[in-house]
C-alpha cells in the first residue's frame, strides 16, 4: 500500500518519522509531502474544477501536485498540529484545494447529503493530530472534524489518532499500530 503523509506542520516534527516508520513496519511505502514552503493559493470558490476543467483546479500552483499525489496514493494521512481542535492553516488550505477530487453531484450517505466521488478508486483517509496539552474538548473537536472529513472522503474506517507533545517514540509507534489495526488498514 502506498501511503501519502500530508505534513501540515509549520516546522519539522518527530511525528513525521514515527508515521513513516509505522507505515514501513507494515510493509507499506510511505511518502511525505511537506506543505511548508509550497505555493498553494486559497480556493477561490469558482467551481471551475467542476465545470470548466473537471477534476483539475483552475489555479496552477502546488495545489495541483498535492491533489495528484493524493489521488495516486492508496491512503492519505493528514499530519497536523491541533489548533483549537482543527487543522493547521497550511493543511486547511491544501484540503480546500482538493475539491476537484469530488463530483459536483450528490448522494445520500447514512441519511445525509454528500458529494459523490469523482474517481472509482478512492484512497483511504486518516488524520494524526499533534496536541500541545491534554485538552479533552480540543481532542473531541479534532476527532469529530477528522471523522466528518472521513465521511466526506467516503472512508468507512478512518485512522484518527492524537499524539500529545510529551509522547515518546515507542508510545507513538504503539498508538499508531493500534489505530491502524482498529481501522482495518492492511
Amino acid at each position: 500500500m502506498k501511503i501519502l503523509i500530508l505534513d501540515g506542520c509549520a516546522v519539522e516534527q518527530l511525528a513525521v518519522a514515527w508515521l513513516v516508520e509505522s507505515c514501513r513496519a507494515r510493509g507499506w511505502e510511505a511518502e511525505v509531502l511537506a506543505l511548508r514552503g509550497r505555493q498553494i493559493a486559497p480556493c477561490t470558490g469558482c467551481f471551475g474544477c467542476w465545470l470548466r476543467t473537471p477534476g483539475i483546479c483552475t489555479t496552477d500552483d502546488d495545489g495541483r501536485e498535492v491533489l495528484r499525489q493524493i489521488v495516486q496514493s492508496d491512503g492519505t494521512l493528514l499530519l497536523t498540529p491541533v489548533t483549537f481542535g482543527g487543522y493547521s492553516a497550511l493543511l486547511k488550505r491544501a484540503l480546500d484545494r482538493i475539491i476537484p477530487m469530488i463530483s459536483p453531484f450528490f448522494a445520500t450517505v447514512n441519511g445525509e447529503t454528500h458529494h459523490r466521488l469523482r474517481y472509482t478508486r478512492q484512497p483511504r483517509f486518516g488524520a494524526v493530530g499533534l496536541a500541545g496539552d491534554d485538552d479533552a474538548e480540543e481532542a473531541t473537536t479534532f476527532r469529530t472534524l477528522a471523522a466528518r472529513n472521513a465521511l466526506n472522503w467516503h472512508e468507512p474506517q478512518p485512522v484518527i489518532a492524537l499524539l500529545r507533545a510529551d509522547t515518546d517514540a515507542a508510545a507513538a509507534r504503539a498508538l499508531l499500530a493500534t489505530t491502524f489495526d482498529a481501522a482495518g488498514w492492511k
